[in-house]
This record gives C-alpha cells, structure tokens and sequence, in this order.
C-alpha cells in the first residue's frame, strides 16, 4: 500500500499512524507494508517542492482504527518504520492511496534499518501504576503477547 501524505514522521507519531484515508479496512489488513510518499503540494504539506513524489517512509503495518474526529477515514497504525529515499515514488494517480507491493517499488526490506514506531505516552495525572492506553495500543500490546494480527483483536468496553 502506499500514500501521497504532506505529513513526517513526527506528525505520524502525534497522530498513532499514517492518516486520514478513505479506505477499505479489510483490503489495508491483507497489506504488510504501507510506503509513506511526500507530497509537497498539499495544504498541510511539511515537506518542500524538492521532495516531491519521494518515498521516504515503509511502515509495517499493524492495523487500523478510526479516529472519533474523523469517523469516516482510516489511521493506519504501523509497528516499525524505516526511513528510505525512494525518487519519483508517486505513479501520478489522483487519488492519494493505491495499492501495490514491494517488488514493484524495488523495495528489499530486509535490507532495511527498521525502528520501532513509538507510541504517545498518555498523560498519567492519577500516579497510578497502570498507564492508560488507546484502544489501538491494547490492540498492538496484545497482538505481541500473543502473536496474532491486531485485527484479530476484539475489546468490547462495557459501561
């Protein structure tokens, strides 16, 4: 999978993933990667005229959540990251999101230096000893404990 985003890596991390996309959650969840393209034309762009259409960025996806301010888009949450410098990455298509895969990118990732994807600390004001966490990081939390996919995660919150 890969996306034409105006957003770095920081931003990323603010956020918990790569977002706000319209599209399928069961076609994300059949991809392991997603490669992060800059676009320096978007309204929200972080990056320069000189990075355009330049991959910059393969995360390893780990799922997906939708976020209550943008309930009809998707975040797509990744585990690991690794910074790369892939020229002319963008194919020209109008819509921000297409799919493909690796070998088409000429993207080897085990050659690549991957990072772990932090997760945002959540504000502990109570000084307890459990730290708060999102939806998505009980779903990443879990997913590693057991090693399954975090979609085949369910958590229901009963009031």
């Amino acid at each position: 999978m890969a996306v034409l985003t105006g957003k770095k890596l920081d931003k990323m991390i603010e956020e918990g993933g790569i977002g706000y996309w319209k599209a399928d959650a069961r076609r994300v969840a059949q991809c392991l990667y997603i490669l992060a393209i800059a676009n320096a034309r978007s309204g929200i762009t972080q990056f320069s005229s000189a990075d355009q259409n330049k991959g910059y960025l393969l995360g390893r996806i780990a799922g997906t959540f939708r976020p209550p301010e943008h309930p009809d888009r998707l975040v797509i949450v990744i585990s690991e990251y690794a910074e790369i410098d892939l020229p002319n990455a963008w194919p020209g298509y109008r819509n921000p999101v297409f799919y493909t895969d690796l070998e088409t990118l000429g993207i080897d990732a085990r050659a690549l230096d991957w990072k772990t994807f932090p997760l945002i600390k959540r504000d502990d004001t109570a000084n307890d000893t459990v730290q708060a966490l999102s939806v998505v990081e009980a779903k990443l939390g879990l997913a590693k404990k057991f090693g399954v996919n975090p979609d085949q995660i369910e958590i229901i919150i009963r009031g």
